[in-house]
């Protein structure tokens, strides 16, 4: 049985998990791009697939429909977004709530110049009602909910009318 633990193919069963794994983050990359910049009703899982460097199938078989690409890139930016900025609301108690506010302000600007895309698909899908932007919103509110004792707390200190 230790003959199966170090066979070639065992390896080739942990390459063949990065391998897609690295797929799966090339796909949402594309697509991140090409939402962000053409939208949702422009976009093609062809396109997609061709930016990538892969197939259209591959996409369908990690991810399934074009709707379902779609939310993975919103749930990714979302990610990132919430990885760089939830370490601040950490401190929300013992920090000055200017300074975390400003604090807050910064690494959104910073995040925004670091990843425009986020921004530009927000623009584009929350310009009109419907179940993207709906989905946007139950994404961010968390976030939004958040930074709005951040913000009564400034408003109570006087800096806010």
């Amino acid at each position: 049985m230790d003959n199966k633990r170090n066979s070639p193919d065992r390896k080739r069963g942990k390459r063949s998990a990065e391998a897609a794994d690295e797929t799966r983050r090339s796909i949402l990359a594309a697509a991140g791009r090409h939402f962000a910049a053409d939208g949702f009703g422009a976009t093609s899982l062809r396109d997609i697939a061709d930016s990538a460097g892969t197939t259209h199938g591959l996409i369908r078989h990690h991810f399934g429909t074009k709707d379902d690409l779609w939310k993975a890139v919103v749930d990714d930016f979302i990610a990132q977004v919430a990885e760089r900025q939830l370490p601040l609301f950490d401190k929300i108690d013992e920090d000055d709530p200017v300074d975390l506010l400003k604090a807050f302000i910064t690494q959104f600007m910073r995040q925004t110049a670091d990843m425009p895309e986020v921004a530009k698909l927000m623009l584009k899908e929350g310009g009109e009602q419907g179940p993207h932007l709906d989905y946007l919103v139950a994404r961010i509110l968390p976030v939004h909910e958040l930074i709005t004792p951040v913000f009564e707390r400034v408003q109570k200190a006087g800096y806010l009318t």
